[in-house]
Formats: C-alpha cells, sequence, structure tokens
C-alpha cells in the first residue's frame, strides 16, 4: 500500500510554510491533498481488509453454486429414471394387454370356426351308404368310421387273456388299437400250427405254405434257367400268371 500521509504535513502546523490561494474558510493545495490522501489511504485499508472477505464471499457462492448444479443434476437424473421407469411399466401394461386381446381373439376366432364346421358337419346332409338313407355328415361319419374300423370288442380282449404289462410290451399305439386291434391282436386267437413247421401261425401263413406244398407243376427259378427261352418265346408259350404259377412245367 502507497504510504502517502507521512509525505504530508499537518494542515495546523506552525511550520507550514503554504498559505491559502485565498484568504477564506477554504482548504489550501497542501490541506487538499492530504485530505485525499487520508481518503486513499482508508480505501486502500478498506480493500486490503475486504480481500479475504470477498475471497470467501465468492468462495461460498461458488460452493453453493456447486452444490445448487449437483443436486439439481441428481434430481434431473432422478426424474429422467423416473419417467423411464414409468414409460417401461405402460410398455409392459401395453404389451400384457396387447397379448391378452391376442389370445382372446385367437380363443374367438378358434371358437367360431369349431362352430362353423360343427353347424356345417351336424347341418350338411348326405346319403348314409351304410342305411342308403339321407342322414347328417357327423351321422354318416360315425357309421362309416364303426363299419370299416376292426377294434376288439370288451368279450374279445378278455379272451386275450392279456395282463397289462403284457399288452404295453406289444407297445401298440391307441389310434392304431381302435382301428386294427382285431388283427393286431384278437387274430392271434384263431391261429393254427403249421403243419410243416409245427410253429404257430396265422390262417394266411398256413394256407400259403399249404399252397406252396400243392404248386407242384409251378415252374421254380431253376426249371426257368433250364428252359432257355427268351422273354418274347416265354411270353407265347405261358398264357397267364395262374398257369406260370401252377401248371409252368408243362409248357
Amino acid at each position: 500500500m502507497i504510504n502517502f500521509y507521512p509525505a504530508c504535513r499537518p494542515c495546523f502546523s506552525p511550520f507550514a510554510l503554504e498559505i491559502p490561494t485565498a484568504f477564506a474558510e477554504s482548504y489550501s493545495y497542501s490541506e487538499m491533498i492530504c485530505k485525499l490522501a487520508d481518503i486513499i489511504k482508508a480505501l486502500s485499508e478498506k480493500i486490503e481488509n475486504n480481500d479475504q472477505d470477498l475471497i470467501n464471499y465468492v468462495d461460498e457462492q461458488i460452493e453453493a453454486l456447486k452444490n445448487y448444479v449437483d443436486n439439481n443434476i441428481n434430481d434431473v437424473n432422478n426424474s429422467i429414471n423416473n419417467q423411464i421407469n414409468r414409460v417401461l411399466l405402460l410398455l409392459q401394461d401395453i404389451r400384457d394387454y396387447v397379448n391378452i386381446k391376442s389370445d382372446n381373439n385367437l380363443n374367438e376366432c378358434k371358437a367360431l370356426i369349431y362352430n362353423l364346421i360343427g353347424d356345417c358337419v351336424s347341418q350338411t346332409s348326405v346319403i348314409n351308404p351304410i342305411f342308403q338313407t339321407p342322414d347328417c355328415l357327423q351321422n354318416t361319419l360315425n357309421e362309416l368310421y364303426e363299419a370299416l374300423r376292426f377294434g376288439l370288442t370288451c368279450s374279445q380282449y378278455d379272451v386275450l387273456g392279456l395282463t397289462a404289462q403284457k399288452y404295453d410290451d406289444k407297445q401298440i399305439m391307441a389310434y392304431r388299437f381302435d382301428l386294427y386291434g382285431y388283427f393286431l391282436l384278437f387274430n392271434y386267437v384263431w391261429s393254427l400250427y403249421s403243419p410243416f413247421s409245427g410253429k404257430k401261425v396265422t390262417h394266411q401263413q398256413a394256407i400259403l405254405e399249404l399252397a406252396q406244398f400243392n404248386r407242384v407243376e409251378g415252374l421254380t427259378a431253376q426249371n426257368y434257367d433250364d428252359l432257355n427261352i427268351s422273354a418274347e418265346e416265354f411270353i407265347n408259350r405261358i398264357d397267364s400268371a395262374y398257369y406260370y404259377d401252377w401248371e409252368g412245367v408243362k409248357s
């Protein structure tokens, strides 16, 4: 700080050589300079004393502003996160609503289709081939199913004497049992012993074995090779498949 005061002498000093510029109550030049020096000194001291207060004040304001910004940023982040969560919940609600509506609409469509099919089947009239009379399509299908299936009756199944484990071991599908149960199971009860092998075989197998045994004049592969004829000659000599199978040796 510039010390102006020591350079100025008191205006009331008896040794002051300066005189006022005019005989009046106004200050002389020296007095005005001294007064100005006092004011400057006071201002300088005040500024020096207030420097730290000003720095502290500025620091406080900066810290307050920083806290305000930080708090506002947190509030903004929290607000954004809350909005995002609300949007996600809203989207989930929309998705659930759409899924429910889709499932309901799908079920309604299925029910409508089934009803239309049921009405079509029940109301469509056809000629029942079993009784040769007009009948609805559903009854006709039921009659055809019963007429064409070869399932087992309860009494027939009892004759089999099958235990649950034996039946399960056969691994027969339900629809095959319902349609072909007689051929798959009951036909075995009416099997017989082969007169050639002594094994239990079906009627069809036994008939084939008997036919083969009695087909003494049919051509074997070796007989055909021994003929040494062309395909054209074979066609001219053999009248029918039956003749070839049973009387081919005569040719």
